[in-house]
């Protein structure tokens, strides 16, 4: 199993299509690894020198109210730096 506590900040715009259907999307502004979370020495790794599992994210949200609730799809589109050792295809 493989973790990873990231810090990170999201440009996000909410458009509204009609008064029933909204959808957002949102883009990393920055992502940065945080070592040793929940510990002391807990710290941000600085660009570059972390493991590179998410570099960039954008997300997309699709709002719909129908039927008494509301339906909500998401879809995201990651890119992450090399794939670490043992992680990849066997």
């Amino acid at each position: 199993m493989l973790s990873d506590v990231l810090n990170t900040e999201q440009a996000i715009q909410f458009i509204r299509l009609d008064p029933q259907k909204v959808y957002s999307r949102a883009r990393s502004m920055r992502i940065n690894e945080v070592a040793s979370p929940g510990r002391p020495d807990e710290h941000e790794l600085p660009v570059g020198q972390d493991r590179g599992l998410l570099w960039r994210l954008h997300g997309y949200w699709f709002y719909e109210e129908r039927g008494g609730g509301v339906y909500i799809t998401c879809e995201s589109i990651t890119l992450t730096r090399d794939i670490p050792f043992g992680l990849g295809r066997s």
